[in-house]
């Protein structure tokens, strides 16, 4: 009875619209499928006030580090630089998303390897040519 009534209200619209609903009767799962992407970006997220800090000048200035990637794949290994006199400190990862508007993820703890308090060495300097 519903095909039926589909097929009448598509002829009117032309055949085009025709096989496009009945491509969707027929296949109702893959009308639905969520990619992989999808089905990540649709679970529960962080809310934005746990983990963003708002302004460039924000947030603590006795400890500052970066990730050495821009991304990784799954399974890989993320390392850190981190330049801080802290006798202890914690790093959560985060996967960017949508997470229904929350925009990250926690993902897990990292865990650090580094003998506390440490501190990154200053730049190089060739003094004849400042670089």
């Amino acid at each position: 009875m519903g095909r039926m009534h589909a097929d009448r209200t598509a002829r009117s619209r032309g055949s085009l619209h025709t096989l496009a609903l009945a491509l969707l009767l027929l296949m109702p799962s893959a009308a639905h499928a969520l990619n992989a992407i999808q089905t990540e970006n649709a679970l529960p997220g962080t809310p934005q006030a746990v983990w963003d800090i708002p302004g460039a000048n924000d947030g603590d200035g006795s400890i500052q580090g970066y990730a050495t990637d821009i991304s990784v794949n799954r399974g890989e290994t993320v390392r850190f630089k981190i330049d801080t006199d802290a006798a202890s400190y914690h790093i959560d990862i985060y996967r960017l998303g949508y997470y229904n508007g929350d925009g990250a993820r926690l993902w897990g703890t990292g865990v650090i390897t580094a003998s506390l308090p440490q501190a990154q060495p200053g730049p190089i300097v060739d003094v004849a040519t400042g670089l």
